[in-house]
């Protein structure tokens, strides 16, 4: 036997055994979806636009602070404003979540309103004027808020409004001041930093005052200055030793003292050299008188005035060997004999006395050394004091020469050290103007952020502008309802057909000549049609009347529901005019 295949007439003949489980299907299925679109609460958004509006001053004159891009302070603003202490303000003061707060928690809450707050960036294609380029730029944003009710819809997008103004203003005015407070601090940090380093300077120069860069020049002039008068110093020294050397040759070819011999009244001895020649004659006039003896007295007194005159003593070598005598001949004497005994005592007595005139002609010597030095001979005298001038010319050129030595040695020194000096000084003095130019540049800065701080607080700066306030919503954004009816009927009309096509296909009964012909193989004879009796022709009867009451309520249900969820008839009448005006060109 051949499985039997099923045509359209199959399914109509179907349709009409199973039409009362279809319409229920149906019925049931869109039934329950338009009651949902009906009975789901409405949501209501209102929303409002903000405009960017640039600083009025251009920013070649006054140039901003703010160098942030629009979009990202829009972000910081809108952290600000999202944070959890505004959003359960605006919670408490509008009464807003109430059923939701009763079984959540707040940060479900919190974030349940997060979500049904949105912000939308309007950005336009504009030209950099700095750099010329084309780029997208923010010029607006939308804030809008959806909610149940509309007046307090209308209200909260009003209080995110005012949140968005403050904050950008309290935003802008705390980084104008913060900016104008550090670049303040910063200047004050680099004036103080100038003030050490001039101090610095200053120590440096005080330390190293002949070595600077500066004087190198001065040093060096100064040296072969110095080098000069050295070698004119030496020159000098040189000509005063051979003034003296010359001096003192002819000093020692002159003599100091002047005398009259008295046997020749034009002869002038020395007399140094007459007290040698009395010292010979004394000695031999000795040898053979006594000391009382006249000649010899004479000779001793003027041997002793000459001795007082020079200063030369030519008898104490005489007593000093009188003296060694006497103690040889005492030290025998003592051996021999007792302390008592006469040869001792009288050998005592004259070493006393010889040790006496030892004494009394030193001490005479020492009296005759002063007036033995004052000579008395005016070409000795007169080349004594050439040469005293010549020491102290000396004694002086020396002295000079020394000092310039010594400045030598300084200046010297000076020229080693200025390339360190210079180093240090140049490091120094580097940094400095390194200070300087930022201090220059801060202060430059610090007067841009006192101005940019004056254009923020008298508003002439960048700042958001609402020029679409939130408007009271008039109908809801959620649901669209008639989507839903219309994906109700759809899904209806999808469930009531599988249920045709499921019934169908699992029913195995025979019925029509068709079922006859593929079950054996013969087409019947003949086909008898079914009567139907009164009954059952009334039954069809009431079946088409209740169709039709369906139908027509349904379609005033669907035109009610157009008209007062969708879109008033009116509206859409004129809508459908004007397709039809431009579709015929009309």
């Amino acid at each position: 036997m051949e499985e039997q295949s099923k045509d359209i007439s199959d399914f109509i003949g179907a349709f009409r055994r199973y039409r009362r489980k279809i319409l229920s299907i149906f019925i049931v299925i869109f039934g329950v979806t338009a009651v949902a679109a009906v009975l789901w609460p409405p949501t209501y958004r209102s929303s409002a636009t903000i405009l960017i509006e640039s600083q009025e001053v251009p920013q070649d004159l006054v140039r901003s602070t703010i160098t942030s891009f629009a979009t990202q302070r829009i972000q910081q603003t809108q952290a600000r404003v999202m944070s959890r202490t505004h959003l359960m303000n605006i919670i408490d003061q509008y009464g807003l979540y109430e059923d939701e707060l009763r079984t959540q928690t707040t940060e479900q809450v919190i974030e349940m309103m997060r979500e049904d707050i949105a912000l939308d960036v309007i950005s336009a294609d504009v030209v950099d004027p700095r750099s010329g380029r084309p780029s997208t730029a923010a010029i607006a944003f939308s804030i809008a808020y959806d909610g149940q009710v509309p007046t307090k819809v209308q209200r909260v997008v009003n209080e995110l409004v005012s949140l968005y103004l403050s904050e950008n203003l309290k935003t802008r005015s705390e980084r104008t001041e913060e900016t104008h407070l550090f670049l303040r601090k910063e200047s004050g940090d680099l004036s103080k930093s100038i003030a050490e380093i001039e101090a610095r300077l200053a120590q440096f120069k005080e330390n190293n005052l002949h070595a600077l860069p500066e004087l190198v020049q001065l040093n060096q002039q100064l040296l072969e200055r110095t080098e000069t008068h050295i070698r004119d110093s030496r020159n000098k020294l040189e000509r005063l030793d051979e003034r003296r050397f010359y001096i003192q040759g002819q000093l020692q070819q002159v003599e100091p003292h002047m005398t009259m011999t008295p046997g020749a009244a034009a002869v002038i001895l020395d007399p140094e050299i007459r007290l040698k020649a009395l010292s010979a004659d004394f000695l031999s006039l000795k040898a053979k008188y006594s000391d009382t003896h006249p000649d010899v007295v004479r000779l001793k007194k003027e041997i002793d005035a000459l001795e007082r005159e020079t200063g030369v003593t030519v008898m104490d070598a005489e007593i000093e060997e009188q003296i060694a005598v006497v103690r040889v001949d005492l030290s025998r004497a003592k051996e021999r004999y007792s302390a008592e005994h006469p040869d001792v005592a009288r050998l005592e007595q004259k070493l006393a006395g010889l040790e006496e005139e030892l004494v009394a002609s030193r001490a005479a010597q020492d009296e005759a050394s002063d007036t033995a030095d004052n000579p008395n001979n005016p070409a000795y005298i007169n080349l004594l004091t050439q040469l005293d001038q010549v020491k102290n010319d000396a004694l002086h050129a020396r002295a000079n020469l020394d000092g310039f030595l010594a400045k030598q040695e300084e200046y010297e020194s000076r020229l080693v050290k200025a390339p360190q000096v210079e180093r240090g000084y140049s490091a120094i003095v580097r940094e400095r103007e390194s200070l300087l130019r930022r201090f220059q540049e801060v202060r430059g800065k610090v007067m841009e952020a006192g101005v940019a701080q004056q254009l923020e607080e008298e508003s002439k700066g960048e700042r958001f502008v609402l020029i679409d306030p939130p408007q009271l919503p008039e109908k809801p954004v959620k649901p669209n309802r008639g989507a839903i009816i219309f994906l109700g009927f759809i899904l209806a009309l999808g469930a009531s057909l599988t249920f045709l096509m499921i019934a169908e296909g699992l029913d195995n009964a025979v019925r029509g000549a068709k079922g006859i012909e593929s079950l054996f193989d013969i087409p019947p004879l003949a086909t008898v049609p079914y009567l139907s009796t009164a009954e059952e022709l009334a039954d069809k009867q009431t079946l088409y009347t209740r169709l039709i009451t369906v139908a027509a309520g349904g379609t005033v249900a669907a035109i009610a529901i157009l008209h007062f969820i969708i879109i008033p008839l009116d509206v859409l009448w004129f809508r459908v005019l004007r397709k039809l005006s431009v579709v015929l060109g009309l």
